[in-house]
């Protein structure tokens, strides 16, 4: 663009003005006038305008960053434009874990949790290893009645049926879902579940529990390890059923279990029927609910929660 020269004709500034002031402020000097205070404007043909030069670069560097962004690969091939593909209908994330026309199915990942298993089979959230629900499990020695009331006298003796046996404590949100606070004779005493090992391990040593080793387990105590208070192994506040139907809540932290399992089983251990027998260390295990043939003769077996239970 050409500058035409100006000439500023002083005379014609009116009084007052601030191009006509005398107090000896100094005046403001425009882009190409001369130092000698003549007024007049240079022409600026022939030079470079600044402004011009970083208007060119502007837009120079947005036009590589469009072609950056909108069409990526190697410049000196074809370019593309890559359109993101539509999102589809079963978006497991934005609708809860819901597909059209089925049941509800598990979200990618992991569910939330404080803690991160060793190794694990499982998959999904809830997590999940072939077709199943997925559980924690950890072992004790107790030789009391347990939460159930299992015994006729405290300790029990150590042949007593909850010792030498397959029997577990379950957690609390599980074990009574409507008063997960109870600890005597809660709704759940005497179920029973069938445990099978994935091969993984929450905290045990990797590569020492070997998959497919199935036994079924008797709930005769209760686990309350964390609940409401801090991320534990029954720390829990979904029942795995609730896991099941919602799988977007059962991604929020707090939902399972420290380490991300809807369901908590500590083995008894106390003659080593676990750890030796099955040589399950912490083991990761698939479980479901089975009947158990009214867990070992009714009263004779848990005579303190017999009557409220089994009735």
């Amino acid at each position: 663009v050409a500058v035409a020269k100006m000439t500023r004709d002083m005379s014609d500034v009116a009084p007052g003005s601030p191009d006509n002031r005398t107090d000896g402020h100094a005046q403001s000097k425009q882009r190409g006038q001369p130092e000698d205070g003549s007024g007049k404007y240079e022409a600026l043909g022939g030079r470079p305008s600044c402004k011009v030069v970083m208007i060119a670069a502007v837009l120079a560097a947005v036009t590589v960053l469009a072609v950056v962004l909108f069409f990526p690969g190697d410049a000196s091939k074809t370019l593309r434009l890559v359109v993101p593909p539509p999102l589809p209908d079963n978006d497991t994330k934005s609708k809860g874990g819901q597909q059209k026309g089925g049941p509800p199915v598990p979200l990618p990942g992991r569910c939330d949790s404080a803690s991160v298993p060793k190794e694990s089979k499982c998959t999904g959230c809830p997590p999940m290893y072939e077709g199943k629900l997925c559980a924690s499990t950890t072992r004790y020695n107790d030789r009391t009645k347990g939460a159930c009331g299992c015994g006729r006298v405290d300790p029990v003796p150590d042949d007593w049926w909850t010792l030498t046996n397959y029997t577990a404590a379950l957690n609390c949100i599980n074990l009574d879902p409507e008063r997960p606070l109870l600890s005597w004779c809660p709704a759940g005493c005497g179920g029973c579940f069938q445990l099978c090992s994935t091969g993984g391990t929450t905290s045990g040593k990797p590569g020492v529990t070997k998959s497919g080793r199935c036994r079924t387990f008797t709930v005769t105590n209760r686990c309350g390890d964390g609940y409401k208070q801090y991320p534990e192994w029954c720390s829990n506040e979904l029942t795995w059923q609730q896991c099941q139907d919602n799988p977007a809540l059962c991604s929020n932290k707090g939902s399972t279990n420290k380490f991300g399992y809807p369901a908590h089983f500590d083995l008894q251990d106390f003659h080593l029927q676990v750890s030796k027998e099955l040589g399950w260390d912490n083991a990761e295990v698939t479980f479901e609910e089975v009947a158990c043939g009214g867990w070992q003769s009714s009263a004779a077996a848990c005579p303190s929660c017999a009557q409220r239970n089994l009735s």
